[in-house]
């Protein structure tokens, strides 16, 4: 940061001479010699005087040819006279140029260094961004609740019988009122035994959730085996299904007596439109009737919210939302 000067004043080696006092200044004798272009000393002294300054007032009495090593001005470049120009009384066509004597110039005396700033806190280092490459994609999160997603899918896979330990309770009961106890009751237990059916719905509404299909029926074979996991796909019509591609899809039949049939599917709110939805509530009904028939106990899974759901479905079969919101407790008192 550059200082501030403190004193000014001429450089000791020029000694200027007392003159009458004038109006003008030095600095104007300088823009009138910009302007008019003075080129010899009669029209210097001529300008000097019509500006009422005395000649001696602006050249000091130094030698010209010994300037003060502070104090000089490089000579000004003479302009070329032009032809057209008109003297003006101040210059003759054909004149020798002569440069101006300088004039000479303030200089300081001496100078403050300026005071440099103190910052109370160190200054932050920046570091070059290190290339990590490209960002990894976010892990997969399930739409059932991690912690309880397990516990849900074996209360929609599994089956209660009445096969448990002897309910004593029972027994006692019957004894205390003097009843004959023919066989003896059992408490209900969940059974796996009698095998799963899932039916995919793989139609325009349910393409978003795909891969979570995917990983969903992951689970479902983990849990239920291999050997008792029967998947089958279909497309909005439940009772047109296959195992493979839809060219391959044949009409539906029902599974063997006591199969769980779970659902995966939007029951058709995403993707019919209204004008059809009486007949799709028809097909839905059939292929629920045929599932009574054959002692097979259907449950929904939609990616739908309580709201969002058809109320003539939940008089079908229960009907669960496959989200965050489903808990395994919901879960147990919707299959109840």
């Amino acid at each position: 940061m550059p200082g501030k000067s403190r004193h000014v004043g001429l450089p000791p080696a020029g000694r200027v001479e007392q003159a009458p006092r004038s109006q003008a200044w030095i600095g104007d004798m300088a823009r009138v010699m910009a302007a008019v272009d003075v080129s010899d000393e009669a029209t210097f002294h001529a300008a000097a005087a019509m500006l009422g300054l005395h000649p001696k007032a602006v050249q000091t009495t130094q030698e010209p040819s010994k300037p003060s090593a502070h104090a000089s001005l490089s000579p000004r470049r003479a302009k070329t006279p032009s032809p057209s120009t008109s003297s003006g009384g101040l210059r003759q066509a054909g004149t020798p140029l002569e440069a101006p004597r300088p004039i000479p110039l303030l200089f300081p005396m001496g100078t403050e260094l300026a005071v440099s700033r103190q910052w109370t806190q160190p200054p932050v280092a920046t570091e070059p961004t290190p290339n990590r490459g490209p960002t990894p994609p976010h892990p997969y999160l399930p739409l059932f609740p991690p912690r309880s997603e397990s516990a849900i899918l074996r209360l929609l896979l599994s089956r209660v019988v009445h096969e448990g330990p002897i309910d004593v309770q029972r027994v006692l009961t019957a004894m205390a009122h003097g009843r004959h106890v023919a066989e003896l009751p059992r408490l209900p237990v969940r059974t796996l035994r009698f095998g799963v059916q899932v039916l995919v719905d793989i139609n325009e509404g349910t393409r978003l959730f795909a891969r979570d299909q995917q990983q969903l029926l992951d689970r479902i074979t983990a849990i239920a085996g291999a050997h008792a996991c029967d998947v089958r796909y279909f497309a909005q019509n439940p009772l047109r299904s296959g195992r493979s591609a839809g060219w391959s899809w044949k009409p539906y039949t029902a599974p063997p007596s006591g199969t769980r049939v779970l659902i995966i599917s939007d029951f058709g709110q995403n993707t019919v439109p209204r004008a059809e939805q009486a007949e799709n509530r028809k097909v839905w009904q059939r292929a629920a009737a045929l599932w009574h028939r054959a002692d097979c106990l259907p449950v929904g899974l939609a990616p739908l919210s309580a709201r969002q759901q058809p109320a003539w479905m939940r008089l079908l079969m229960p009907l669960l939302s496959w989200d965050r919101s489903t808990t395994a407790s919901t879960a147990h008192a919707r299959l109840r």
